[in-house]
């Protein structure tokens, strides 16, 4: 009965000693992830003015990625994510970054959006470019990235 006893010590000890080691595991785990991400806070937005280019859809609604599209208007633009640049339509495809993301950093970076009465429309202006997050009465939730002039007026004509 003793050893029986000694037995089902040592056992549970065991499962004690296993469930701490799991725990450290799953801390460390979420330890590594949250750095990821972090490091997916931290990125630029870099404008290249193209003039006459026009705009162009980067990402189509279609895709399922996002329920609305992406466009640049008279250039291009790139993002640096951990000090690499990629193009922003990589980005997004690959999920390096979201567009939710660079909406969320908008909004912090911006101290006076301009916001209109059609829904919700929002520009936020930066010193090189201009991200415009539509969101319309009718539906319309598209984004659009272009030089510092870029507004929504000038995307109507």
């Amino acid at each position: 009965m003793n050893n029986i006893k000694k037995l089902s010590t040592y056992i549970f000890l065991l499962i004690c000693l296993l469930l701490i080691l799991f725990g450290i595991f799953v801390l460390h785990s979420n330890k590594n992830l949250k750095s990821k991400v972090d490091s997916a806070e931290n990125f630029e937005l870099i404008f290249y003015y193209k003039e006459k280019r026009g705009k162009e859809l980067i990402i189509d609604k279609e895709n399922g990625l996002y329920n609305y599209n992406i466009y640049v208007v008279n250039g291009t633009v790139d993002i640096v994510i951990d000090k690499k640049n990629y193009s922003l339509e990589d980005a997004l495809n690959n999920k390096r970054v979201t567009m939710e993301k660079i909406i969320e950093k908008a909004k912090k970076d911006i101290d006076n959006p301009i916001f209109y009465d059609d829904g919700g429309s929002t520009e936020y202006h930066y010193r090189d470019y201009t991200i415009i997050k539509k969101d319309t009465i009718d539906g319309d939730s598209d984004v659009y990235i272009g030089d510092s002039n870029l507004s929504l007026h000038s995307l109507n004509n």
